[in-house]
C-alpha cells in the first residue's frame, strides 16, 4: 500500500550497510538494535496475546509471525554471542518500535483513556486498536525487509556467519510483509469501517516516516559520537550530513510516552542477557 522504495533509498541503505559490516562495534549496535525490534513481543508481554483476536485465520497468522520473531531474536542474539559482544537493551532515543507505539498513542490513534490501558483485551479486541496493532506491524515489517535485503546480500562475502542468519530472517520477512499488508487492506476494504480506518492509516504512515527518520538520524549520530564508524573524513561528513537531512524530515520523539513505555517493559533482558543486568 505503500509507495515502493525509491532507487536513491536503497543506494543509500546499502551504502550505509557496507559501513555498518566494514566496522565491527557498529555492526555490533546494529544486531543488538535488531534483537530489539525482534524481541519486542517478549519485552512488551501484553503485546504477544493473539488468543484474544476473534478472526481464527488472523489468530493463527499472528501466532505464527510471533514465533517467526522469536527464533530471529534467538538468531540475532546466536550472532552477537559468537562475536563475543554484549546483549543489551537498545537506548530509548535509538529505539524505532517503542518510540512508533508511543507516537501512535500521543496522536491520539490508540482508544484508551491511559498507555496502560493497552496492557488488557483492548489491543486486540477493539476494532481501531486491532488494525493500528497491525499497521504497526505492516509498515516496520516493510522497513525491515528492506534493511535486510541490503544487509543480506552485502553480508554475503563479507559475513558469512551474519548472511546465513539473515538469509533465513529475510523469507521470514518478506511473507510478513506479505501477510500485514492483506490483512490492513481487508480491514480498509470494509463498505462500513473501512473509509475511517483509511483516514487512520495515513495518519499511521506519517508518523512512521517522521519517526523512521529521527530515530535513524539518532542512530548514526550516535555511532558517529561513539566513534563506531572507523571511515575517513569525507565518508563521516557524509554520514553526520545524512542525520541531519533525516532529523529534517523527522519529528521530534515522544519522550514521555516512550519512557511510560518503557516503564512496562518486562525483565526480557535480565534473564536472557545477565551482563545487560549487571552492566544497567
Amino acid at each position: 500500500m505503500e509507495a515502493a522504495v525509491s532507487w536513491p533509498t536503497l543506494a543509500i541503505t546499502r551504502w550505509l550497510y557496507k559501513l555498518f559490516l566494514e566496522n565491527p562495534r557498529a555492526h555490533c549496535m546494529l544486531l543488538q538494535l535488531y534483537l530489539g525490534s525482534e524481541a519486542f513481543h517478549h519485552r512488551f508481554p501484553w503485546f504477544n496475546k493473539p488468543d484474544l483476536v476473534e478472526d481464527p485465520e488472523l489468530r493463527l497468522l499472528m501466532k505464527q509471525h510471533f514465533a517467526d520473531e522469536d527464533n530471529h531474536a534467538k538468531y540475532f542474539a546466536l550472532a552477537l554471542t559468537l562475536k563475543g559482544d554484549p546483549i543489551l537493551p537498545p537506548p530509548r532515543h535509538l529505539d524505532y518500535l517503542v518510540n512508533l507505539a508511543a507516537a501512535f498513542w500521543d496522536a491520539g490513534i490508540l482508544v484508551g483513556e491511559a498507555v496502560e490501558e493497552l496492557t488488557g483485551p483492548t489491543l486486540f479486541t477493539n476494532r481501531q486498536n486491532l488494525f493500528v496493532q497491525l499497521a504497526f506491524k505492516d509498515l516496520s515489517e516493510k522497513k525491515a525487509s528492506t534493511d535486510f535485503h541490503a544487509w543480506r546480500d552485502l553480508a554475503k562475502t563479507r559475513d558469512p556467519e551474519t548472511y546465513a542468519i539473515l538469509k533465513r530472517v529475510v523469507e521470514d520477512e518478506d511473507w510478513h510483509v506479505h501477510i500485514f499488508d492483506g490483512q490492513v487492506a481487508k480491514m480498509m476494504a470494509d463498505p462500513v469501517h473501512g473509509p475511517h480506518l483509511r483516514v487512520v492509516y495515513k495518519k499511521l504512515v506519517a508518523i512512521n516516516a517522521q519517526i523512521g527518520a529521527a530515530v535513524g538520524s539518532n542512530v548514526l549520530d550516535h555511532m558517529l559520537d561513539h566513534d563506531m564508524l572507523a571511515i575517513p573524513r569525507h565518508e563521516r561528513a557524509a554520514v553526520r550530513g545524512l542525520a541531519k537531512l533525516q532529523r529534517l524530515s523527522g519529528g521530534p520523539l515522544p519522550v514521555e510516552t516512550a519512557e511510560r513505555f518503557m516503564g512496562l517493559q518486562s525483565d526480557y533482558y535480565a534473564r536472557h542477557a545477565p551482563q545487560a543486568a549487571a552492566a544497567s
